[in-house]
Parts: C-alpha cells; sequence; structure tokens
C-alpha cells in the first residue's frame, strides 16, 4: 500500500517539477506557491486523515483534481491563441499556475473546511498577483485558471470527517416542520 501511495505521490507531483525561472521575489514566491499548495494538500491526506481507506481516498480525490485541472488547462493553452502581456506568443490562457494553486486551495477547503481553505486561497491568490505582476498573464488568465482549478475540485472533493469529531447539520423538511437539525459527537 506505501509503494503505491508513494508511486501516487510522484505522479501528482511530476506537473509541479519544472525548473523555476523567476525575475523577481515575487514571481519566485509565487512558483514557489503554486508547489506548495497542492503539497500541502497531498501531505495532509497522508498525515491527517486516521486511516488507510481515508488515505487512499484523500489521495484519489486529489489526483483527479489535479490530472483534470493540469489536462484542461493544458488543452485550453492549445486550443486557445492568446499571446502573453510581454509579447511573448501564445499559451497565455489559462494561467497554469493559478490552476493549479487553486485546485489545491479549493481541495484543502472542501476537504478540511474553510477554516484552512482561506489560507490556502490567499496563498493561491499571491500565485495569480505574482503571474499578472511578472507580466505572464492578464486578469483573466489567472480567474480562468482559477475558475478551472475551484471546479475541478469541487467535482471531485468531498468532506473528510474525522470518526472521532463529527458535526452535522441536515434539513428537515415535511408537511408540518421545515427546520435544521445540528447533531455533534465529540
Amino acid at each position: 500500500m506505501k509503494v503505491r501511495l508513494f508511486k501516487l505521490c510522484c505522479l501528482l507531483l511530476t506537473p509541479f517539477s519544472l525548473p523555476l525561472y523567476a525575475s523577481s521575489k515575487t514571481e519566485t514566491g509565487g512558483d514557489l506557491l503554486r508547489l506548495a499548495i497542492p503539497a500541502t494538500a497531498l501531505a495532509a491526506t497522508l498525515w491527517v486523515e486516521n486511516n488507510a481507506q481515508q488515505h487512499y481516498q484523500g489521495t484519489w480525490q486529489l489526483a483527479n483534481t489535479i490530472v483534470t485541472t493540469t489536462a484542461v488547462t493544458v488543452l485550453l493553452k492549445h486550443t486557445v491563441d492568446k499571446e502573453r502581456p510581454n509579447g511573448e506568443c501564445c499559451e497565455a490562457f489559462p494561467s497554469g499556475h493559478s490552476a493549479i494553486a487553486f485546485s489545491g486551495a479549493s481541495f484543502i477547503h472542501r476537504r478540511y473546511g474553510i477554516g484552512y481553505g482561506l489560507a490556502a486561497y490567499g496563498a493561491a491568490s499571491w500565485v495569480a498577483y505574482s503571474r499578472v505582476y511578472a507580466d505572464e498573464h492578464a486578469w483573466e488568465d489567472v480567474a480562468a485558471g482559477a475558475a478551472i482549478g475551484i471546479l475541478s475540485s469541487l467535482y471531485f472533493t468531498s468532506a473528510y470527517l474525522d470518526d472521532n469529531k463529527v458535526i452535522t447539520i441536515s434539513p428537515i423538511i415535511s408537511r408540518q416542520v421545515l427546520g435544521l437539525k445540528l447533531s455533534a459527537r465529540w
């Protein structure tokens, strides 16, 4: 099982193994965060979740999210012929950095809650800003990348439920009653 997880981790990190070329600290920070956010999500699936089945489920959801995000982004980059703001030809739309960063941030949000997600979204926003700052993308490029990453995560990721601490809110709808049921276990 551990060998399969290791192979899956290597597969997940392959899109991030490209060299980092940055002309400013802002751009370098964005490049590093693009790697750190999904790596943090992967680490969470391996160390936060309690049992092997949950490790597998979380890692598999992250893999699906990243593979889909990468595939859609690459497909659009080769389909949409958009020049970068710095004058370099083509492949400006959408931003791959933003797509990967926001897929990781959205995974963290969906899987572990908004408390962790807010920090991840803040880091992903820095990645998007750094791409515009570096004159690699326009705002619509990074917004499209963010949307692709978030939508991929929304589709593939379910919430992690700690067996020891569960709070659920369920709707109650009948002819006489309309309300919410709150239950907690700790």
